[in-house]
């Protein structure tokens, strides 16, 4: 599933176009959701939430609109502070710029392989709005028995990223880093989309979704990672 806002669908085109210097730089950030637990119809959503501009100011922005020093969408949800997550979702709508999202639904092979073909997918749409730099929520397994297995799980997310710079399908400048949430709190915003995209493909909970929705683009990719549908949203 991939979402994208409105006003950037017509000019939604594979290779990014030189970029203007009177718009301002688009960031990506990114974080994932999946109810692998779901043996039925399992669902992985892979979530880009945009940030025009100095990220320095969109973080101190957000910083102010809160007083958490951590955000889970999941353990707000089960604690019944229901209100903090429709404030975050409230400052991805204030950024006025593409929640993009996208998910297997549902998807047949294992999580990783999921992962690596909603990336893929996603990096395509981000490119074609511009985004040249993205940055994901950490992956790197603490308690690996080395570092090359730690970060193996970055390790693929990169190795994606290469492939699409070699091959063409992205500009050659796109880039991937990762980083914790904990010091990276812009990738609160992505968790919360993430979080209800997800519950609305795979337990038809729109509650929160619905206040996203009509911001968003939507591209499903089917159980071989193939775009299956395309929804485009009214308005933002």
């Amino acid at each position: 599933l991939v979402l994208v806002a409105p006003q950037v669908w017509a000019g939604l085109g594979l290779m990014s176009k030189p970029s203007d210097p009177m718009k301002p730089k688009l960031s990506a950030f990114i974080d994932e959701s999946d109810d692998s637990a779901n043996r039925e119809a399992p669902v992985y959503v892979l979530a880009a939430v945009v940030v025009p501009g100095r990220v320095q100011v969109a973080r101190e922005s957000l910083l102010e609109a809160t007083t958490a020093t951590e955000y889970h969408t999941t353990e707000l949800y089960r604690s019944g502070k229901h209100e903090a997550i429709t404030a975050m979702l409230g400052s991805v709508l204030a950024l006025h710029e593409t929640s993009v999202v996208v998910a297997h639904v549902p998807y047949q092979r294992a999580t990783e392989a999921a992962r690596q073909s909603c990336l893929e997918t996603l990096a395509i749409e981000l490119n074609a709005l511009g985004v040249l730099h993205m940055t994901a929520d950490d992956r790197q397994l603490p308690f690996a028995g080395n570092r090359r297995d730690r970060m193996r799980p970055n390790t693929n997310d990169l190795a994606t990223i290469r492939k699409l710079r070699d091959t063409g399908r992205v500009h050659k400048d796109m880039e991937l880093q990762h980083r914790a949430d904990k010091w990276e709190q812009l990738l609160w915003l992505p968790d919360a989309v993430a979080w209800c995209a997800r519950r609305h493909l795979s337990e038809g909970d729109s509650e929160h979704w619905q206040t996203v929705e009509m911001a968003c683009h939507v591209v499903t990719l089917n159980s071989a990672g193939d775009v299956a549908s395309r929804h485009r949203p009214t308005s933002q």
